[in-house]
């Protein structure tokens, strides 16, 4: 890694995000009920 790499890492926001326990399993639930309503209530693939 060049100098200049890493002069660039350091200057680019992190992506992604944290989530805890509780909004984790709101998120699988919000996901369980639009598959159910959108996907006939087959799982959602990519």
């Amino acid at each position: 890694m060049s100098i200049r790499d890493m002069k660039q890492s350091k200057s680019m926001p992190k992506r992604g995000l944290l989530l805890t326990i509780a909004g984790l399993k709101r998120l699988q639930a919000a996901i369980l009920g639009m598959e159910k309503v959108q996907n006939n209530g087959h799982r959602f693939t990519l």
